[in-house]
C-alpha cells in the first residue's frame, strides 16, 4: 500500500510540473509527465492498484487540464493495460523497448485526446504528423528516467523484503 500512496503522491506532483513545464517551454518540447507516470505504473504495480491510481491521475489530469472529465482517466487506463500486457511479452526495463512503446503510445494519447474531443465537444483540431512527432519524441527521451524514479519509489517502500525471510525450522535437542 506504501509504494501505491507514494506513487499516486508522485504522479500529483509530476502533473503540476508539467503545468508548469508548459508555461515555461515551447508547445512541442514539454514532457507528458502524467502519461509518463502511467506508463511506469503498468511496469511497477500489478493489477487492480494500478488501474485504479491510472483512473484517479488521469481524472486529476482531466480536472488540471480542464478537459472533458473522464478524457484522460479512460486513455490513462487503456494505456496502463497495454503496458501490462505488452510488458509481459517484452522485457521494457530495458532502454529500447520502452523508449518504442513510449514513442508508439504518446502518439495514439494525441490522436485518442482529439478524437474523444471532437466526438464530444467537436472543439479540438487535429495534430500534425510533427507535433505528434515532437511529443513522441520528448517523451521517449524522458521515459526511462520517469520509470527508473517510479521503479525506485517501488522498491524502496516495498514490503517483499519483510516477506521474504525464511524461517529455519527448530531443531530439536538431543
Amino acid at each position: 500500500m506504501k509504494p501505491a500512496l507514494a506513487i499516486l503522491l508522485f504522479g500529483g506532483v509530476a502533473l503540476v510540473l508539467r503545468g508548469v513545464l508548459a508555461a515555461l517551454l515551447p508547445a512541442g518540447l514539454c514532457p507528458d509527465l502524467g502519461l509518463l507516470v502511467v506508463i511506469g505504473l503498468g511496469l511497477q504495480l500489478p493489477g487492480a492498484t494500478g488501474l485504479l491510481l491510472a483512473a484517479l491521475l488521469g481524472y486529476a489530469a482531466d480536472v488540471l487540464a480542464g478537459s472533458l472529465l473522464g478524457q484522460h482517466a479512460l486513455l490513462f487506463v487503456l494505456f496502463f493495460a497495454a503496458t501490462r500486457v505488452v510488458g509481459a511479452q517484452l522485457d521494457l526495463q530495458r532502454g529500447a523497448p520502452l523508449v518504442i512503446l513510449t514513442a508508439a503510445i504518446t502518439a495514439v494519447h494525441g490522436i485518442g485526446l482529439v478524437s474523444l474531443s471532437r466526438f464530444f465537444a467537436d472543439a479540438a483540431s487535429w495534430p500534425t504528423a510533427g507535433q505528434l512527432g515532437t511529443q513522441a519524441l520528448v517523451n521517449a527521451v524522458v521515459a526511462p528516467f520517469v520509470a527508473a524514479a517510479i521503479a525506485a519509489i517501488a522498491a524502496r517502500l516495498s514490503d517483499e523484503e519483510r516477506r521474504a525471510v525464511e524461517l529455519a525450522p527448530r531443531q530439536r535437542a538431543l
